[in-house]
Formats: structure tokens, sequence, C-alpha cells
């Protein structure tokens, strides 16, 4: 990865004793780290150095604690590793020069409190795991809390740690690529090349005493502090409805609602998805609106991080072929929040600025550029993505379109964006019927303001369509993985079962819960194909697939690809043994998964998201397919596997990516004919040479036809897609 790092790090006393408890280092975490107006990230992203901080404990024993500040530097912070540390130093002196008011404490402790209260539940085993970690750490009353329910006004003592981050017990790492040519160590386990060397005496000096810098202040106090937590009362909302109510449909938007009757916490939740045109019909606009999206958060960091502080939330996305803005936090402030996003996303130009643009730009440009680096299986993956939906593109198509953005285009793009919009939004909490028509005034209002038309109604319900694939053909595409560097290949084998329905989808759920372990077992642990092996349902557009994921380090793509068929020719066999308890065990386990109710309130928006998103409101539907479920038979599942997934299947729809490491090893064993098996000694192997000379006898050669795909956007022009499938929605209102 091409990343670009200055941290500074200090050895402290352990927290875990009376004289330093955790909430002093957390003062300290809290202001060193702030990201608002006056804060130190604030100040080097204006200087065009930085995009985040990092300050915190990273390490706390019983002899003696670790505290990091860590920037993630740009290629012009890099060069100025000095200025940015001496920016901490200024800030450090600040501190230390500041009167630490009382009421800090006391906001840092309400926060505490009122996160702590409203939390939601953590799974059983990792409660059990971090309270049995704390029992060695914390007196009674903390082990819970981890000791963050109270911020008693101990600014000496506070002071006491901040005087030990010193230049004298200072160390500092600085890391980037470029710096390979001047190192000259190489660590011993990864190979990581490094150079040592003391700080000079000069840098020493400046850092203890740098001048004043009047840009740099402490935060003032936070507006986003919640007072207000009242819940709505149940005789003031409708408990009556299961599921949201479509509450204002007209040419601007789309609104659901639900109140929170079980969960009854001071908390709303407001997603809103923003459909446009202009969002993704090319390589060139989705560049544009990811720039315009980047640049978003980048100008409500400062803003938004009081509220994040606060116990809110909110994310801002290029989701597809749309814009998805989900907020939430505590019902009294919220309002807030979403009219600041909304007005700065309205009104761009007057927001944005052309540094601030071109930081962002090339944070953007390198976080595509750092995707060519990840694993093979991931790369699989994105793949599959850019070749079966419609509007989706290659990294190296993005990249090159940012390349060429300048900040007038997504000034331009900016406005072009909400000419024509119309939004989804889903509003979820502790609200009633009128305020939440009057949150969802805000968001409407807000795109309004910024001169919006209505959406044409044929395009409101649009949403990307996904390539059909022929039956009874295989479709491979084979790519070779971006880094010199990376060894491993992959392989993703997609099989597209069709459009949702209610028994299709039921069969598949319950054919993946009968193949995973197997396939698994198969796989992983008898063959060694790779580390990385799992299969999954997928599903998009309206159209359900299964696929499964192999990456290794020891077969390539061809090899893996005949191991997996070869795998499914044996399975039918352990589906035709099957007994019925073995069925019903496993017809219950997805019945479980099926009507287990929500343990939190995300939890539950999510689930409401993905039908909306879809535009099928089909709130029900895990609760209904848990009934067609019950109802399947062996005969249903032999009768899926043999149509869709099995090599001689009648309705197979497959696509494979494979994917080549730098060394793709086995070369020898590329005749996978019968003449190619028989010179192999099975006894003399071991793993994966051995289950592959054993298995090729159960290996029958399949009647699909085979396609190589050259190239993706061509071979999506040519190929049909699946029709979108909308549910009406008359007389929901």
């Amino acid at each position: 990865m091409d990343w670009k790092v200055v941290q500074a790090s200090w050895v402290l006393p352990s927290l875990r004793g009376k004289g330093f408890p955790q909430q002093h280092a957390s003062v300290l975490s809290h202001l060193i780290g702030h990201e608002g107006q006056g804060s130190l990230l604030s100040y080097l992203k204006k200087r065009k150095w930085a995009n985040s901080v990092y300050a915190g404990i990273v390490e706390d024993y019983d002899e003696f604690s670790l505290f990091v500040v860590g920037f993630d530097v740009t290629d012009d912070g890099i060069e100025h590793a000095d200025d940015v540390l001496k920016a901490m130093f200024q800030y450090i002196n600040l501190m230390l020069a500041s009167s630490w008011e009382k009421w800090m404490f006391d906001e840092l402790e309400i926060m505490s409190k009122t996160h702590y209260m409203f939390q939601s539940k953590n799974p059983p085993a990792d409660f059990t795991s971090v309270v049995a970690a704390n029992m060695h750490i914390y007196p009674k009353r903390d082990i819970i809390s981890e000791g963050v329910l109270y911020f008693p006004y101990e600014w000496e003592q506070a002071f006491e740690l901040l005087k030990l981050m010193n230049p004298e017990n200072l160390r500092v790492l600085v890391a980037c690529q470029t710096f390979e040519e001047r190192t000259t160590t190489e660590e011993k386990w990864y190979g990581t090349k490094y150079r040592e060397m003391p700080l000079s005496q000069e840098f020493m000096e400046e850092m203890a005493n740098p001048e004043n810098n009047c840009a740099l202040r402490l935060p003032y106090p936070n507006a986003f502090v919640v007072t207000d937590l009242n819940i709505v009362g149940e005789n003031t909302v409708d408990t009556q409805h299961q599921h949201p109510r479509l509450i204002r449909d007209d040419d601007f938007c789309r609104v659901w609602y639900k109140p929170d009757v079980k969960f009854k916490k001071p908390r709303t939740f407001a997603v809103a998805t923003f459909h446009s045109p202009e969002v993704n019909p090319t390589p060139y606009n989705y560049a544009l609106s990811a720039l315009f999206v980047a640049c978003l958060k980048d100008e409500l960091n400062e803003y938004s991080y009081d509220a994040l502080l606060a116990g809110m939330n909110y994310k801002l996305r290029l989701n597809g072929s749309n814009i998805y803005l989900s907020t939430g936090g505590y019902s009294s402030k919220l309002p807030i929040l979403v009219q600041r996003i909304l007005e700065v996303m309205g009104n761009f130009e007057s927001h944005i600025g052309d540094e601030a643009f071109e930081r962002v730009k090339h944070a953007k440009c390198r976080s595509f550029e750092n995707m060519r680096l990840e694993e093979a299986h991931r790369h699989a993956v994105q793949l599959e993505s850019n070749l079966l939906h419609e509007r989706s593109w290659s990294v190296d198509d993005i990249v090159s379109a940012i390349r060429t953005c300048s900040f007038r285009d997504v000034i331009a793009h900016s406005k072009r964006l909400f000419r024509q919009v119309f939004c989804d939004i889903l509003l979820y909490g502790n609200l009633n019927l009128y305020a939440a028509m009057d949150l969802a005034g805000v968001i409407v209002d807000q795109v309004r303001a910024s001169r919006a038309l209505s959406m044409p109604s044929s395009k409101k319900y649009w949403i990307g369509r996904q390539v059909k694939l022929s039956c009874g053909v295989h479709v491979v595409y084979k790519h070779v993985h971006p880094n010199p560097d990376n060894a491993n290949c992959a392989v993703n084998c997609i099989y597209q079962i069709g459009a949702e329905n209610y028994m299709d989808r039921a069969k598949l759920a319950l054919f993946c819960q009968i193949v995973d372990e197997p396939l698994f077992d198969q796989l992983r642990t008898k063959e060694q194909l790779g580390y990385t092996v799992y299969s999954t349902p997928s599903r998009g557009n309206g159209v359900q697939s299964f696929k499964i994921v192999v990456q290794s380090n020891v077969a390539p793509p061809e090899f893996i690809e005949q191991r997996i068929d070869s795998f499914w020719c044996d399975f039918r066999n352990t589906l035709t043994s099957m007994r019925l308890d073995q069925l019903q065990k496993h017809i219950q386990s997805v019945v479980k998964g099926y009507i287990e109710k929500p343990k939190s309130q995300e939890e539950e928006v999510q689930a409401l998201l993905v039908e909306i998103a879809n535009h099928q409101y089909e709130f029900g539907r895990k609760m209904n397919l848990a009934e067609v479920v019950r109802t399947l038979q062996l005969a249903d599942v032999l009768e899926f596997f043999d149509d869709f997934v099995h090599p001689g299947g009648s309705q197979r729809k497959k696509l494979s990516v494979h994917i080549y490491g730098n060394e793709t090893r086995l070369e020898k064993l590329a005749d996978c004919s019968e003449t190619g098996w028989s010179t192999f000694n099975t006894e003399s192997q071991a793993g994966l040479m051995a289950a592959m000379a054993l298995g090729a006898s159960s290996f029958g050669s399949s009647d699909a036809k085979t396609e190589y795909i050259k190239d993706s956007e061509e071979f999506k022009r040519r190929t049909p897609c699946y029709e979108v499938q909308v549910t009406s929605l008359e007389n929901q209102l």
C-alpha cells in the first residue's frame, strides 16, 4: 500500500495504577485528536499536510503505557514532516499554557454516560471476553464500564502526563514508499526496510520551544451534547403497524416512517437516497460524483466532529447510481445535523475551496490506486461486479477519470446533480408522525432550494440492472493481478439463479446452508487449496446468485476451477444420501436465521433499507421465506442443484473470474486429461496433489460451452440485462 505516515510516540506510566487513571489520558486524546475548528488537524489540512489524525493510548501494561499521535499525511506533508511535528508541539505547548475549565471534564462525563446508557448490545462472546480481561485491570465498579463513566476535575494529574510528552521522551516514525533507497536495515521476519537514527539536537531544541501558533486553539463547548433524552410516548405514535408506513409519495420524494416501539431509546435514524441521472452514467461522471462526495465529507468534518463525539453519526457515500446519506443520533439534535449536511450539499460552490479540492482529489486518487494492491480474492469479487452490473467501472477507468477532473468540473457537476432528483427516505426511531413529516420536509425543502426538478415517473424506480448470463454457457474472464509482487491466484465462480422469487430464494438459502461446511472442508482442509475459501448467496438489483471464492498460492485458477467442479460431482452423492433428520436440522437453522428479530435499532434499520433500496417493499419477506423453507423437501434441493449448479445443469449460468498471481505454479499439471493424471502416483503425494489426483476420476466433463471475455465493456454491451422488478405502491398512503 502507498501510505504516508508521520507518527510520534511516548512511553508513559501505566494507566492501571491509582496515580494516572485512564480518564487523564482520555482528556489528552480528546484535545490533541480533536478535528473541529482551531484544532491541530484543521491547521494541518489548511496547509495541505495531513488528511487525518489519531491520538491515544495504543498499549497499556502494568509497567508502562504507550501514547501515540499519528498523522496520515499528503505528499507535501511527508516532505514537511518536521513542520507537522512542530505544529503538534505547538498545540501541546498551547495545552500546557491554557487553563482547562471544569466544563471540559463535565462535557466528557456527560457524553460518556449517555453513550453507556444507550449503547447497543454487544455479542455475548465479545462481552464476556472484554469483561474477563477488565477483571485484571479495573476495580469492581469499573469492570463493565471500563472506568469511562466519570471524569473528575483533576487537571493537575492530566498535566503531569502531558509534561512527559516532550521531545526528550519522543520517538518518531516517518513512513513512505519513496524512502526505500535511504534505508540501511531489513527487518528479520517481514523484510521491511528501515533506517534508525537519533533526532538531531537542533530538532530537539526547536520542538522544546516552538513559537506560538495563532491558528490553534482549544475546543469550544460542544453544541451537540444532548440534554433532552425523553422517549416519545406510545400514546403519540402508531403502534398498530408492524412495518413502515408510506407517509409521503410525490414527484420529489417517497417517505417511509416507522416509530421504534421495541428498543425505546431516544435515538432517531434518517436515511435518504438521492437518485439522479447525472450520478453514474459514465466513468467520468462517477469520478466527478466521487470527488463531490469526498469534498463534502472533508468540508463537513470540522462541523460534524462535535456531533460524532456527542453520539451522532452520518454516512455519505456514492452508492452505485445514487448518493446515499444515512444519519443517526439523539432525536433532539438530529434535525440540526441533517439540515447542515444538506445545506452544504446544496451550496457546494460556496463551501469548498480550490486548495481543499486538490488535497481531497489526491487522497481519493491514492485510495483508488491502493485498491490495485489488494488481495487476489478481492479483485475477483470486484471484477465480478464490473462484469455483471450495467454501470460498474474498473478501477483503472475511475483513476484515469479522476486525474482529468478539475475543481471547475466538480462545481459544474454539483449543479447538474440536483437539477433533476428524486429522494427515497426512511425515518425510524424516537419520533411521532408529525416530527417525521417535519424532518422529511427539512430534507425535501433543502433539495428544492437547489432548484431541483422532479424526476420523470419512468425514472423514479430506476435501479441498476444486472447482466443476464446465458443458460448452458460458462463465461470466463482472466485477469493478471495488478501487483507484480503478489503471488496469489484466485477464482470467483458465480452461478446466476435469476430474478428473485420466494421459492428459488428459499431453495438457495437451504442449499447454501447444506453446502457451506462440506465445501470448506474439501477445498480448504483436505485439498489445502488456500487459506481463503468461502461460499455465499449473492443478491443485487433483484437478481440472486450463488458464488464460491478461493484464493490460493499453490494452484493456478484452472486447477481451482477443476477442483470445484469435481467437488460438485461428488457432492450430489452427499445430497442423495442425506437423512431426513439431517435435512431438518439444516431447515431449522435457516428458519432460525429468518425469524430472528433485530437485536438493535441499527439492525432493524438495515433490514428495512434493503427492501427500500430494491424498491420491493416486502418488509415481511423474512417471515414469508421462513414459511417457504419449512415446506422444502430433499427433492427440491436436488432439483435446484441439478438445474443451476451441477456442471451438467440445464439452467446453469456460470461466470468465472480468474486472477493470476506473479508465480502461477503447477504448470506441469496443465494437462488435466486422464492421461495426465495416470502418470501421477497418489500414494506419494499429500494435500493438494493427492486430492487432485484422487478426485480426477470423479470429474466428468461438462457439456457447457465456454466463452472467454476479452473486453468487459464489449461483453456488457452485447449481453441482455434482467428487467427491474418494482412493487406497486397503490393504496399504501
